[in-house]
């Protein structure tokens, strides 16, 4: 048994060395192009941070992780991302990924409101989380799917004014920038969605779903997307009187 644990470690590191976790995190570096101070919510092992130490820091809840990043050198708090320790209009961008399914959806609307107020005017939001799937719920942590047409109602509501907020909170104002899809297979190009693309038809998603099923009648199975990242953009307060609370 204790020979397989060494063989498996030894496979790990292989792989990591052959495919770097870190890679995969730099095309959502380029989303904070122009960002000065960045937050990275539940930073885990540190694998955004260590793509820019100078520009970004981290809020992690589990001490061990924070011990450990702050043994090779990285700025990280240890705190809850539902109570940031942060004063407002202190960062420019704000980056979560795989946070929010652990959380139910009021404390989505608490992240959220709370990554709006810490955020200066027109700072980067980008979050990431996986496609509802069967796969989903192998994660014994996980607490809900949020799949990308929840969250867009979510911050449209707020804009719009119809969302129910908790009591004490601060309804925000997020601009949705654009939705990109992730798969595990780097072949597939990830493609880039616009967000009116959900207001229309769409053929693309449409032909898919139909080729899909063609294939699996044939038991041949497509890389489908397993996550998703949406970019908001905060924009200005406006004055508001809908308050309302559960």
């Amino acid at each position: 048994m204790q020979f397989l644990e060494i063989k498996y470690a030894n496979l790990k590191k292989l792989y990591r060395r052959i495919f770097p976790p870190e890679k995969k995190y730099l095309k959502d570096l380029k989303l904070f192009d122009g960002c000065g101070k960045i937050l990275d919510l539940g930073c885990g092992n540190g694998y955004f941070i260590s793509l820019d130490t100078k520009r970004i820091c981290g809020l992690e809840a589990n001490p061990l992780l924070v011990k450990n990043l702050h043994k090779r050198g990285f700025k990280v708090i240890e705190g809850d991302i539902r109570t940031l320790p942060f004063e407002a209009d202190s960062f420019d961008g704000a980056y979560c990924s795989h946070i929010i399914e652990h959380f139910t959806y009021k404390d989505v609307i608490r992240i959220f409101s709370e990554v709006y107020r810490i955020l200066k005017p027109k700072g980067i939001f980008v979050i990431k989380t996986p496609f509802p799937s069967l796969r989903f719920w192998n994660d014994i942590t996980h607490i809900r799917p949020y799949p990308p047409g929840a969250l867009t109602m979510l911050v449209r509501s707020q804009e719009e004014g119809y969302q129910t907020v908790i009591k004490g909170i601060t309804p925000f104002q997020f601009t949705i920038i654009c939705i990109y899809l992730e798969r595990h297979n780097p072949i597939i190009p990830t493609p880039k969605i616009p967000v009116e693309i959900n207001r229309k038809i769409n053929y693309w998603r449409l032909s898919q779903r139909i080729l899909s099923a063609g294939c699996e009648k044939l038991h041949l199975y497509l890389p489908r997307p397993t996550s998703y990242t949406l970019v908001l953009q905060k924009e200005e307060s406006k004055d508001r009187k809908t308050d309302f609370s559960y």
